[in-house]
């Protein structure tokens, strides 16, 4: 359902682009 999509995980449309928000909102990426 999308309850579960929505929930615990968050939307595969939102999944990169959340990650690179929060990755960003921490502070400098650690160099890879």
């Amino acid at each position: 359902t999308d309850d579960f999509r929505t929930g615990n995980h968050r939307p595969a449309r939102l999944y990169r682009y959340d990650q690179h928000v929060e990755l960003a909102d921490r502070g400098p990426l650690p160099p890879r």
